[in-house]
């Protein structure tokens, strides 16, 4: 069996591992020159199985209210996409009702807790080096009455296996001692152990050369245009009017992936969620961090990957396929890294940052899009938004179990699409 996955990030990426250990004959298509250039390129880092929540959760009218006009504003909507957002993002608020939220929750912190037992399995296998860390996450509030609201929010997961430790000021600091020049201005921290960081983009060259060896077929400059299906077999038509047949296809293109699955008549509620990140080398910073520190109140995300570089993250942005560089987003970074790390933030060198931008797949409930479609053979693995790092090797899985015909660990049938009607 010939199974054809389109895209070549880190969910692509994963499945291709979990086909090619099931015996499939494997072709992996991406429009780049190589392996994890799009959202795996420069997103945060972060393997957070203990920080799954939805972004439409209850308070996001409030929050959205609050940041009107703002530019640092963790949740932006641009006008000019508001046109085509209309259906789908009075979909996205529909689900931010307290019941939907913590199930949401619940189904993404299962599919990423998972996602860390099968990221174990390919680190025993493969051996790989790309810059994995188990240092934890640490939740910081700058408000006490914020970290008890998670906190009994939190206590709702136990059964999914999430765990924190409640940390006060000094003990935050004491965890974190590049913190300390802040200290004074943060109340406690949640500190979640089962949580780390890693490259996604060295992952995704690292496997694509290592599942390459053993069979797989990457083809890169290669954009599929649309997707047909004859009898038994898909054809898929790429820019260079070449026509590629396979028996299965696996379609995760991200943000472009509903306009792939259009043209075999399947409607995939997805819109881009553009995201900023600078990265900051730190390899001769004496004080450099050594844990992920997520600000709650800020709405900032500061990585410390491999030691060598501050990936800082904090925004999201519903601005259509728009890939610019907007200086004001870039700068609020910035500004991150000096409410955070301001040490840091006097020293860095401000001509060596690398800042990015790209378009996470956002599905209108904020849960991953898995599985099986209403097309036999046709499988997705897309819409994860800010998770699809941490839950690419669950997918996979996932997928390759569903093709095999194998019995999941975890219910795949919550992750389907047929769960939108």
């Amino acid at each position: 069996m010939h199974v054809l996955v389109i895209g070549a990030g880190v969910q692509g990426i994963a499945n291709a591992y979990f086909l090619n250990r099931q015996g499939y004959e494997v072709t992996v298509v991406d429009s780049a020159d190589t392996a994890g250039m799009e959202c795996s390129f420069g997103n945060g880092g972060g393997l957070t199985p203990s920080a799954t929540a939805p972004w439409n959760d209850p308070g996001v009218y409030k929050m959205m209210l609050k940041y009107i006009g703002r530019k640092d504003a963790p949740m932006m909507f641009r006008l000019k996409a508001l046109p085509s957002m209309i259906g789908w993002g009075q979909r996205f608020l529909s689900y931010a009702k307290e019941p939907i939220f913590i199930r949401n929750t619940v189904l993404n912190t299962r599919l990423c807790t998972y996602s860390m037992k099968m990221m174990a399995e390919i680190d025993a296998e493969t051996g790989l080096q790309y810059r994995a860390t188990n240092s934890g996450l640490l939740m910081t509030f700058r408000d006490e009455q914020s970290q008890r609201t998670l906190e009994r929010f939190y206590d709702l997961l136990i059964e999914e296996g999430v765990s924190y430790e409640s940390l006060d000021n000094a003990q935050t600091v004491a965890r974190e001692p590049a913190l300390k020049s802040v200290g004074d201005q943060l109340t406690g921290s949640m500190y979640c152990a089962a949580d780390g960081s890693a490259d996604p983009h060295l992952f995704c060259q690292q496997m694509a050369q290592y599942t390459a060896a053993r069979g797989v077929s990457y083809r890169y400059n290669t954009a599929v245009t649309s997707l047909e299906k004859k009898a038994n077999l898909f054809q898929a038509s790429t820019a260079t009017r070449e026509c590629i047949k396979a028996d299965a296809v696996v379609i995760a293109a991200g943000c472009y992936s509903p306009q792939l699955s259009k043209s075999l008549g399947v409607k995939i509620p997805i819109k881009p969620a553009k995201g900023y990140s600078l990265t900051i080398p730190i390899e001769h910073w004496e004080k450099k961090p050594r844990t992920l520190v997520a600000d709650m109140s800020l709405h900032a995300g500061l990585n410390p990957i491999g030691g060598q570089v501050l990936r800082v993250a904090g925004t999201a942005e519903f601005a259509g396929y728009d890939y610019r560089l907007r200086p004001e987003r870039i700068a609020n970074l910035v500004g991150l890294v000096g409410a955070v790390y301001p040490e840091l933030a006097a020293t860095m060198d401000r001509e060596n940052l690398e800042p990015w931008t790209g378009l996470r797949p956002m599905s209108v409930d904020s849960v991953g899009i898995v599985g099986k479609t209403r097309i036999d053979n046709l499988y997705l693995s897309t819409g994860h938004g800010h998770l699809g790092w941490t839950a690419a090797a669950a997918s996979g899985r996932l997928v390759a179990d569903q093709i095999a015909g194998n019995r999941s660990e975890i219910p795949a049938e919550d992750y389907s699409i047929s769960r939108f009607g």
